[in-house]
């Protein structure tokens, strides 16, 4: 016998409500790991032209590269961005980057702020 709609909602939603912390364990462990292998292979470490290379983890994220990008226009950010990345076969459109350069570009017309400020640096010293 066939299974509705309806009770097919009800024993799914009723199951979910009875396992909720060990599907949600599972679930941030899958996105850690899909998270870890996006930073291997984009690297590990910041690769903004700055120079600043940092490389712990918690503080790197990725770039679209493209602002124009189509796979932009689909609202990807977080766990679906590093899932989407790893079913693309880790995609040249993104990159990574500290979260200081990566905001900082959005905030400086695509220029990380470092490089405005190095470059203003060294025409002060001249």
């Amino acid at each position: 016998m066939r299974v509705s709609r309806e009770d097919d909602r009800y024993y799914g939603r009723k199951y979910y409500h009875k396992n909720r912390d060990k599907l949600l364990e599972r679930s941030k462990e899958y996105n850690l790991k899909i998270r870890e292998q996006c930073l291997e292979a984009y690297g590990n470490m910041c690769s903004c032209e700055c120079g600043c290379r940092e490389d712990e983890p918690h503080f790197l994220s990725l770039d679209h590269l493209n602002k124009d990008d189509p796979d932009k226009k689909v609202a990807r950010s977080g766990s679906s961005l590093y899932l989407f990345a790893k079913k693309m076969g880790w995609p040249s459109t993104l990159r990574l980057l500290c979260h200081n350069c990566n905001q900082g570009r959005y905030y400086n017309g695509g220029i990380c702020p470092r490089l405005t400020t190095k470059n203003s640096q060294k025409i002060e010293e001249n």
